[in-house]
């Protein structure tokens, strides 16, 4: 496990991404009590900055796999949940 010390802006609003495109079953929203995917994205931005600000946030190599990233799905539009680039 390689210590993520740095994260351009980009990369950080697409760990966001990745938690508010994800497509949950009908009638839940997963573990984050948002009804607004920007209101999440900013939450899980914020939440991604202070673990890697506190030391917390750790990837499985230089690419930086392991974070979550949204991909995009062709069936309906939405984006689902990778972990890599």
């Amino acid at each position: 496990m390689i210590k993520v010390t740095e994260l351009a802006e980009k990369d950080l609003r697409e760990i966001g991404l990745a938690y508010a495109n994800y497509v949950y079953p009908d009638n839940d929203k997963g573990m984050f009590p948002f009804d607004d995917k920007e209101m999440l994205t900013n939450y899980i931005v914020g939440f991604a900055r202070s673990c890697m600000q506190a030391g917390m946030l750790y990837t499985t190599s230089e690419k930086h796999e392991g974070l979550p990233r949204p991909i995009p799905d062709i069936r309906s539009n939405q984006s689902l949940l990778s972990y890599g680039r």
